[in-house]
């Protein structure tokens, strides 16, 4: 759940720096803003969003199945398996 909001901040930080509307030249004219972080913030921010729900899903639900992915990590390496009750 940390990861997911932490990706919610990023996407709104993103969101936030977008509003930069660009600047005119010495002609009058306005030149292009290529700084267009919207996209990257909304699918960032949904994204997070998304993990923080299934998360709290994980969490908060009533009865523990008899089997769930389980991933563990240590200082050489990590494991990600599935585990079953008996």
């Amino acid at each position: 759940m940390g990861g997911g909001l932490a990706l919610i901040v990023v996407g709104v930080g993103l969101l936030i720096v977008d509003e930069n509307a660009g600047n005119t030249d010495g002609r009058g004219f306005q030149t292009r803003n290529y700084l267009d972080t919207a996209p990257a913030g909304a699918v960032l921010g949904s994204a997070g969003l998304a993990s923080v729900a299934l998360g709290a899903w994980l969490l908060l639900r009533s009865e523990p199945g008899p089997s769930g992915p389980v991933v563990s990590l240590a200082p050489s390496g990590g494991v990600i398996g599935w585990a079953g009750s008996f």
